[in-house]
């Protein structure tokens, strides 16, 4: 049972026709009734990556499962990241990206440099500098090893 902060229900399988409970903490997210041979289904909203989620199954009788726990996984991309004017002099490239996520400055598939975004997003990389015209693409990967679209950034004659 893997679910993703994109997954807006947990599905499963448990004792047929008991009650199955979603709940974050003490927080009930859901519950549904097992169908007749167990399987279940049972609507939530989105949840934060990291969250942890128990899952338990009351039967007829008022006997309540051990529960079952889940994590849910990182799957969701950062944005792409936003990134200053570069020049041919630039020894640094600065922008924002999403908080803590590592930044990678390319020229085509050549890697000039990489840093880690601080909390608040900001970053900047290290590069030797380019010439005026060079394409270079910029990219931001979260610790769970989601890529952002690429940026493009032209060096441009300072």
């Amino acid at each position: 049972m893997s679910k993703t902060n994109k997954s807006k229900v947990v599905t499963g399988k448990a004792e047929a026709n008991s009650t199955v409970t979603v709940k974050k903490g003490s927080k009930v997210l859901g519950s549904a009734k097992a169908s007749s041979k167990g399987s279940f289904s049972v609507k939530i909203k989105a949840q934060k990556a990291g969250s942890k989620l128990t899952i338990s199954a009351k039967d007829k009788a008022g006997n309540v499962s051990s529960g079952a726990s889940v994590t849910v996984k990182d799957v969701i991309p950062p944005a792409k990241p936003t990134v200053n004017r570069v020049t041919n002099k630039s020894k640094v490239v600065t922008g924002k990206a999403e908080a803590n996520s590592t930044v990678t400055v390319k020229n085509r598939n050549k890697v000039l440099g990489s840093a880690k975004a601080s909390s608040k997003g900001t970053f900047s990389v290290k590069i030797k500098a380019q010439k005026a015209g060079t394409k270079l693409t910029i990219t931001a990967k979260d610790k769970a090893g989601n890529v952002s679209v690429k940026v493009e950034k032209k060096v441009v004659k300072y």
